[in-house]
């Protein structure tokens, strides 16, 4: 993993990327309140992370003393954003954590949150990642592989660009019709144990806290795992949690759950 990072870093610094195939890229981000303003007091990092980022009682938020978007010249959020502007093609999706899930005390309620889907994603890809990469407020994971520092504008890209050079992600139909049903036709492939299947939809635009966000997830369904054959399916739009008929577009996935690596992706637009 720092191999890699070192990688994306002097490729950002030495040379230029050549030219691409335009293979699947998945760009996530994991924000939280109050991350997205810059403060230059270096003791100030330690008061925020101990007001605003601490443990749940499950130990699925892994911030505290981590925090740094918000001292980033460049925050988080912004960095997204223009990463989006300059990457049409990717598919990036901003996971935003409120903690309101924590309201809810029945816990099979609380699953059905975005919140806590956000939660335990985050926690998913910090318990898989290499432990020296804690996956925190300031980073943005490609492809469910690696994670970069979300600060640094130009590491960022490098990955966004290497990633199309060399992602081996397959591709899943995903189509709406006109009964408020998806229809998912999945493609055969090699898979070693039974893979996650989700699907997510997103609002393009929303502000959050009196910030604006891009790709902001609103709604989302685990499916059953899938184990490589070739499949069709339909999942009704109103099986989705949070707020399905809000969602701009919709992403579904199929993830490795021992490694987090993303095998294959599908997309569209209501």
């Amino acid at each position: 993993m720092i191999k890699r990072l070192a990688l994306l870093i002097a490729l950002s610094v030495t040379i230029s990327i050549p030219a691409y195939a335009q293979n699947p890229v998945i760009a996530e981000i994991f924000t939280f309140p109050a991350c997205e303003t810059t403060v230059d007091e270096e003791h100030a990092k330690t008061d925020h992370s101990n007001a605003d980022h601490t443990h749940d009682d499950e130990g699925h938020t892994h911030v505290q003393n981590q925090v740094t978007s918000r001292f980033d010249k460049q925050p988080l959020n912004e960095m997204f954003s223009h990463l989006i502007e300059e990457n049409p093609d990717i598919l990036a999706l901003n996971c935003y954590i409120d903690y309101s899930s924590y309201e809810i005390k029945d816990r099979t309620e609380r699953a059905k949150t975005v919140d806590f889907f956000c939660k335990e994603r985050n926690y998913f890809y910090y318990s898989r990642l290499n432990a020296s990469d804690k996956i925190n407020a300031q980073n943005l994971i490609i492809n469910g592989t690696y994670g970069t520092g979300g600060e640094m504008q130009h590491v960022a890209q490098s990955a966004v660009n290497l990633a199309k050079t060399e992602s081996e992600i397959q591709d899943i139909s995903l189509t709406t019709s006109d009964d408020n049903q998806f229809r998912v036709s999945l493609p055969a492939v090699t898979v070693e144990a039974p893979v996650n299947m989700m699907v997510i939809g997103y609002q393009t635009s929303k502000t959050m806290d009196t910030v604006p966000h891009k790709n902001v997830i609103n709604s989302f369904k685990n499916l059953p795992a899938w184990n490589g054959e070739a499949i069709t399916m339909a999942v009704a739009l109103d099986e989705l949690y949070g707020t399905p008929k809000q969602s701009d577009a919709f992403v579904i996935l199929a993830q490795d759950d021992e490694t987090a690596k993303i095998i294959a992706v599908g997309h569209t637009e209501k």
